[in-house]
């Protein structure tokens, strides 16, 4: 089987792999977050960027309308 360019340490804009340092960076800067919420964020809906993305930006929103 080949290797993917997941395989070979590439990064994916699409995909967050919380195992790689440089995607947590990456990620946890790109939306505000930090690693730890970040990781929460990817267990609760996968790791999709996309979903990651709108699953943060809804906690964000209820947390406005709570506090």
């Amino acid at each position: 089987m080949a290797a993917t360019s997941r395989d070979r340490g590439a990064h994916d804009d699409n995909y967050i792999d919380t195992r790689q340092d440089s995607d947590r960076r990456r990620w946890s800067e790109k939306f505000g977050v930090s690693p730890d919420q970040l990781k929460s964020a990817v267990d609760a809906v996968g790791s999709r960027a996309e979903d990651v993305e709108r699953f943060l930006k809804e906690r964000a929103q209820s947390a406005k309308k709570s506090g």
